[in-house]
């Protein structure tokens, strides 16, 4: 089956904010969600204050197990940022390649 987009397909950011929107009235309770997301390649990042660009690219690179210099953890990596709950990397590439040959 083909994906087709049609006139109800929103950005990742249009998607964020409705949620949050619906997420910010008094009962914060909602059922059955549902949104279709424009998924290209400028539309799936979403930047906060407190995950710039260089912080999502940082973290998408250790949580590959791909190499991150001293300086970008130390800049990066902190307890306000999540600390360890963010942390995917153990085991990273052999459970891509496990996907990968399925």
């Amino acid at each position: 089956m083909n994906y087709q987009e049609d006139e109800d397909t929103i950005s990742c950011r249009q998607v964020w904010n409705e949620m949050n929107d619906l997420l910010s009235t008094k009962k914060k309770l909602v059922r059955n969600f549902h949104r279709c997301i424009n998924m290209e390649e400028e539309s799936f990042v979403i930047e906060t204050e407190l995950f710039p660009l260089a912080a999502l690219k940082v973290y998408s690179a250790y949580n590959l197990e791909e190499p991150i210099t001293e300086d970008d953890r130390s800049k990066y990596f902190s307890a306000h940022r999540g600390g360890s709950q963010g942390d995917y990397h153990v085991g990273m590439k052999k459970k891509i390649a496990n996907v990968v040959d399925c």
